[in-house]
C-alpha cells in the first residue's frame, strides 16, 4: 500500500503543473495523437499484483490500436502479497482497438474491444485448494498456474491536462475463461470443510475450468506523442 500511495503522491503535482497549461496546444493534445501509457490503477498492486506498460497508435483521427504489457513479481511487486506465495511471477498481453466518437473535442470519447491474455505463478506453501469434484485438499507445498483469457468491451475518455500528458478512465465488461492448476504436491491430503471461503472464495483456491463476466475498470497515465 506505500507503494500506491508513493505513486500518487507523485502524480499530483504532475496533474497540477498539466492544469496550469491550458494554451490551444492542449486543446489539440488528443487530436491524431499516439500514447505511451502506464497503469495507474490501484487494484493492480493488490490483486495480481504487477506493473502495466503500453503503446496506443493512432491510426487517424477515430482509430487508434494499442497494445499493453504487465509484468510483476517477488522482486518488483509487494513480497508481502500473500504469506503463502513464494517465486510469484506473473505477465499480461492486452491488444486493443479504440473507436473515437468526438475527434475534434478536446476530451476524447471512446468504446474499444480488449483482448487478453494473463499468465500467474507461483509457489504455495501451507495452504489448500479446492478439487473440481468440490474436496479440500490441504497441502504444505504445490506449484500454482492461472491462465486467464477472454475479451472486453470498453468504455472511456482520454482527458488530456498538457500538450505532453493526460489520463484515460476507462469501465467495461466482458467474458473470461479462467484454468487455475495444482502441480508438483508435497503431503497433500484431504481437509475438512471448515471453513469454505463463505462470502468471498479467493480466485487461485478452486481448481479447473471457470467461465464467467470479466469486469473491467481503470486510470492509464498517458504519455502524449504529436
Amino acid at each position: 500500500m506505500k507503494k500506491t500511495l508513493l505513486l500518487f503522491l507523485f502524480l499530483i503535482p504532475l496533474i497540477l503543473f498539466g492544469q496550469e497549461d491550458t494554451d490551444a496546444k492542449t486543446l489539440d493534445a488528443n487530436k491524431g495523437s499516439s500514447y505511451i501509457t502506464f497503469s495507474v490503477s490501484p487494484f493492480l498492486l493488490v490483486v495480481s499484483p504487477r506493473w502495466n506498460f503500453g503503446y496506443i497508435k493512432s491510426i487517424d483521427e477515430k482509430i487508434k490500436l494499442g497494445v499493453t504489457v504487465g509484468i510483476g513479481s517477488s522482486r518488483i511487486v509487494f513480497d508481502n502479497y500473500d504469506a503463502s506465495f513464494s517465486n510469484y511471477f506473473i505477465w499480461e498481453i492486452r491488444p486493443e482497438v479504440y473507436i473515437i466518437h468526438n475527434p475534434k473535442s478536446k476530451v476524447s470519447i471512446y468504446n474499444s474491444v480488449e483482448l487478453f491474455y494473463i499468465n500467474e505463478n507461483a509457489v504455495v506453501k501451507n495452504s489448500y485448494y479446492i478439487t473440481e469434484n468440490d474436496f479440500n485438499v490441504y497441502f504444505k507445498q504445490a506449484d500454482y498456474n492461472r491462465q486467464k483469457y477472454g475479451a472486453v468491451a470498453n468504455f472511456g475518455v482520454f482527458v488530456p491536462f498538457s500538450s505532453y500528458f493526460g489520463m484515460n478512465f476507462y469501465a467495461g465488461l466482458g467474458i473470461k475463461w479462467r484454468q487455475n492448476t495444482y502441480t508438483n504436491l508435497v503431503q497433500a491430503e484431504p481437509y475438512p470443510n471448515d471453513y469454505d471461503d463463505f462470502l468471498w472464495r479467493s480466485y487461485y483456491r478452486k481448481e479447473g475450468l471457470k467461465i464467467g463476466f470479466q469486469p473491467n475498470f481503470g486510470v492509464n497515465l498517458n504519455l502524449i506523442i504529436q
